[in-house]
């Protein structure tokens, strides 16, 4: 079963941001979504402030996301270096 990825605005001008900042970034990150959609609890479950959500490293990157079984759909919250994404 393929999930839905649905992008919320932070994480669309984090995307955005890497798309012209570092092409290669850009594209782990994209193909990391792809793995996610096809597997979506392959990530960190995280505790704290994310709670409920996941994280998954694409070097130097961490895309933190969130799982709704019911929809089938995956939301991205955040597509940040890692130094940056918890803070």
């Amino acid at each position: 079963m393929t999930y839905q990825i649905r992008v919320k605005g932070n994480a669309e001008k984090d995307l955005y941001k890497l798309k012209i900042g570092d092409k290669k970034g850009y594209f782990r990150c994209c193909l990391a979504l792809i793995r996610i959609s096809q597997d979506p609890f392959v990530g960190k479950e995280l505790n704290g402030e994310f709670e409920g959500c996941f994280a998954v490293r694409v070097w130097p990157y961490r895309i933190v996301y969130n799982v709704d079984k019911n929809t089938s759909t995956i939301y991205v919250l955040k597509v940040k270096h890692r130094k940056d994404v918890y803070c």
